[in-house]
């Protein structure tokens, strides 16, 4: 028996803008396996939940409790936007319809906030992680997209309800959209601790640098690779292993990884190795034969791969970009260097490669940290409370909405 049960079993539908396909949409990072994460969770807190998405074919399948179904989606843009608002209105009312009484809940990630069908026959809960609108702020953008822009500022207020994967997200959602940012829960993201676990059978290589997540101007790539050509000239045997598609700049010129090559031709030639995407399996060891997992973005809604390493008792060199520190206790789970800064980042992964003994310290606070407030359980536990909140509001009564 549970200690706080809830009113009644509730129907939670969790959708993700990206493939929901488990065999090639999830893996390390994005809304997609955010939300499979958190799904995982709720049904083992014995709840009705589904994952619903564009996947790379039609399914309709059951994984650890949680129904996924996805369609195909047009090839089309302009197709597909209609063809997607069609499906996930025909696919919301009916999960609204089956089970139990009562209108369930449907949460969306503000990403999708404006090509979302609306009213919905179930309550409508927008989760922020990266409008364009916070993108474009985080990035000192003076002219967001305008179409973009005025839909976000539009469509995502009208949702029944917010939450915020990080207080920094929140603050920010809530000041370009016009909502009492203040009033904005936060329910951080959550990593499958069982999955991301420290490995007794993989040694850690003392002079293995990771990178995780898309090579691009965003995250930090470049000032990795000129931080790595300043090490390399005291460490001439570290290595940097990348991971993660090859992605573009901050004004949509594709091949980063080419442009990271053309400025850094000898560094990346004798000590970087780009490894593309890898599954889960796969990404576990390399947490843990890492030195130091390097993070350097420029800015972040969250950071995934962050609480991924950190469960693995990595130690992480994150950038001071928000909310970084939200997560890391600089010098107590993790180490903080200045963002855009390649000389802060080489000084910091340097701290931590000199000095193995104080990175133990830092490995097993890294993992407790997580436990205590990223693990499955507790992540589903506070979306359990927040939806039995709104239940109790009434925001779950049965409702007629137009067909």
């Amino acid at each position: 028996m549970r200690d706080e049960p809830s009113l009644r079993r509730l129907k939670i539908q969790l959708v993700s803008h990206e493939p929901v396909g488990l065999e090639k949409g999830l893996n390390h990072g994005g809304v997609g396996v955010s939300q499979f994460t958190v799904a995982r969770g709720l049904a083992r807190l014995g709840h009705e939940v589904e994952l619903l998405g564009p996947a790379h074919e039609s399914l309709d399948e059951s994984v650890d409790g949680v129904r996924i179904r996805g369609w195909r989606p047009s090839r089309l843009r302009f197709v597909s936007v209609f063809k997607n608002s069609r499906t996930l209105f025909k696919e919301v009312r009916r999960f609204s319809e089956s089970g139990p009484a009562g209108r369930g809940f449907t949460i969306i990630p503000d990403v999708m906030g404006v090509s979302w069908p609306y009213p919905l026959p179930t309550v409508k809960v927008i989760k922020f992680t990266c409008t364009h609108l916070l993108q474009a702020f985080e990035a000192n953008l003076k002219r967001p997209r305008l179409f973009t822009g005025l839909a976000e500022r539009w469509r995502v207020p009208r949702a029944d309800a917010f939450f915020s994967i990080s207080e920094r997200t929140a603050e920010v959602s809530g000041r370009v959209l016009g909502l009492d940012w203040y009033s904005i829960p936060v329910i951080p993201n959550a990593v499958d601790t069982d999955l991301f676990r420290p490995l007794e059978d993989e040694a850690r290589d003392p002079r293995l640098l990771l990178y995780v997540g898309t090579i691009c101007e965003k995250k930090g790539a470049l000032e990795l690779v000129e931080a790595l050509d300043i090490l390399v000239r005291r460490y001439p045997d570290l290595r940097l292993i990348m991971i993660g598609r090859n992605g573009v700049d901050l004004k949509k010129r594709p091949d980063f990884m080419g442009r990271i090559r053309r400025e850094f031709p000898a560094t990346v030639e004798r000590h970087v190795e780009f490894r593309g995407h890898v599954p889960n399996s796969e990404l576990v060891r390399y947490y843990n034969r890492a030195a130091v997992v390097v993070l350097p973005s420029r800015y972040e809604s969250f950071g995934r791969t962050t609480i991924e390493a950190m469960a693995c008792g990595a130690v992480v060199v994150r950038t001071n970009a928000p909310p970084a520190r939200e997560i890391i206790r600089d010098g107590v789970d993790g180490l903080i260097c200045g963002t855009r800064d390649s000389e802060s980042i080489a000084v910091t992964v340097e701290k931590a490669l000199s000095d193995p003994a104080a990175m133990e310290e830092i490995r097993r606070s890294a993992r407790k940290r997580v436990l205590e407030n990223y693990a499955i359980d507790v992540v589903a536990k506070a979306t359990e409370a927040f939806l039995i909140g709104l239940q109790q509001r009434g925001l779950d009564s049965r409702q007629e909405v137009p067909r």
